[in-house]
């Protein structure tokens, strides 16, 4: 049986040197990467960052668009066409369109003999007064923009709050990871040691099989350990716009001492990105409901048109000509020049309509509005508390696993000395590992709960400058 045992033992380990190998390659491959640098990285290189900033982009150039409405109209058109000559006296519909603008001769019979013909024009159309329309629907695209830059702002915010968070998963996880690889060569050790002493008679052949399971226990911990941490680095490389997992967090950085506390400043609730982000739909709703009002408003247009015309028909004796240069050549030359004043009575109750409708939504944005800054002040609540008791957790960690070091020791002479059987160091030795464990643990939960504050105050600098 005990050969049995350490042949089992022997391919585990085999095992475990390999996978410790490989793991110990990938890491120091890996970039070693400070939160700060995570978090400029993944501001410039996460695609949904991206698309809010192309989408911010194109609301500006929307914006600038709306401007050119100040601008006249100066339309320039040509034409040459080969038709009939053939008219009569009267009116007619046009029939939306579908019915082509014909003018001709009016005699007792037709000629289907086709002429050509050519109509130049310019016309320069200015809608002078308009009575704050455009000025409105350039405001409405200038809160737009807003609109954008601030669900950008807070896009770019609620990532980074992200990436710190699985940044200090990531460095705990990597932690926990070095944590259970202490507890496997410890267990390696017990077991070397047990095993010798057994094979020489001094302790139970027992205690060889009970520290065998204690190593077997030990790279099932540290096997766990390194899965957690290699999705918590995929994790973290996903948020950072990496395609692979080849960053580490800097583990030393964090663990080294806990955030020194601090007395926050009063916190602006309107300055939060969440809250922000309402605001600004409800200026932009407000300043769409101004512009659906205003566009019942008329519009006084000062025209000016000139054009000429040419035909196949001379003007001159009315002679019918079907060569090309005399449709083409111009016979005639106008000119018009107008004040003209435009409104669509008939619109009043659609305007009405959209105008309330958007008021409602200026109600919507509100309301959330509202919504957001109460959720924003009792968050901050909570995160306060969360964080004075993760700091009195951090503070008792160091105790535990010094008192766990110490009972380590303890046990390990006593059963050195055969006052204490190989179950009681088994729990000395499970109670090490789990303080070792929960000192990481306690110190990593301070930060977080540091960057949870941050996240409820809207101002990563709560956390940042901790850090520089």
């Amino acid at each position: 049986m005990r050969y049995t045992i350490h042949q089992l033992l022997t391919i585990a380990l085999s095992g475990y040197l390999i996978t410790t190998a490989a793991s110990a390659l990938a890491q120091d491959n890996a970039q070693v990467l400070s939160l700060n640098e995570c978090l400029d990285q993944a501001k410039t290189n996460y695609p949904f960052i991206k698309a809010k900033a192309a989408q911010v982009a194109g609301e500006e150039k929307r914006f600038q668009s709306s401007k050119t409405e100040y601008l006249p109209q100066f339309l320039v058109g040509g034409q040459v066409n080969y038709g009939t000559n053939n008219s009569v006296n009267g009116a007619f519909y046009p029939n939306e369109g579908m019915s082509t603008g014909l003018s001709g001769g009016i005699r007792t019979e037709n000629i289907y003999d086709g002429v050509f013909g050519s109509f130049g024009t310019l016309q320069l159309d200015w809608k002078a007064i308009n009575f704050g329309k455009v000025a409105a629907n350039v405001k409405a695209a200038k809160s737009a923009v807003d609109a954008s830059k601030a669900e950008y702002e807070n896009e770019i915010f609620q990532h980074l709050i992200k990436v710190a968070d699985a940044y200090f998963l990531t460095s705990v996880a990597e932690k926990i990871s070095a944590a259970q690889e202490n507890n496997l060569e410890r267990a390696q050790k017990l077991y070397t040691a047990t095993r010798a002493q057994a094979l020489s008679g001094l302790k139970a052949g027992a205690d060889s099989a009970f520290a065998a399971a204690e190593v077997s226990k030990a790279k099932l911990l540290f096997l766990d350990s390194k899965k957690n941490e290699r999705a918590q680095r995929i994790r973290l490389a996903e948020l950072i716009g990496i395609k692979v997992d080849a960053v580490r967090a800097d583990t030393a950085r964090f663990f080294s001492a806990i955030p020194s506390d601090f007395v926050s400043d009063s916190i602006n609730i309107q300055s939060i990105p969440s809250v922000k982000v309402y605001q600004s739909q409800m200026n932009l709703r407000q300043a769409r409901a101004t512009a659906i009002r205003r566009s019942y408003a008329p519009s006084v247009s000062l025209t000016g048109i000139g054009f000429a015309r040419g035909s196949g028909v001379s003007n001159k004796d009315n002679s019918y000509r079907t060569d090309f240069s005399s449709g083409v050549n111009f016979q005639v030359y106008n000119y018009v020049a107008a004040v003209s004043i435009r409104m669509n009575l008939l619109s009043f109750a659609k305007v009405r309509n959209d105008y309330h409708s958007e008021l409602f939504e200026t109600d919507k944005a509100r309301y959330l509005e509202e919504e957001a800054e109460l959720k924003s002040i009792n968050q901050l609540e909570i995160a306060n508390m969360h964080y004075r008791f993760a700091r009195q957790q951090a503070q008792e960690a160091p105790i535990q696993l010094s008192a766990a070091q110490a009972s380590y020791r303890q046990s390990n002479a006593r059963y050195e000395s055969g006052l204490a059987s190989m179950p009681e160091l088994a729990q000395s030795f499970y109670i090490l590992n789990r303080a070792e464990v929960d000192k990481s643990i306690a110190i990593n939960n301070v930060w977080r709960a540091l960057l949870v504050k941050a996240a409820a105050a809207g101002n990563l600098s709560y956390l940042t400058h901790q850090i520089n």
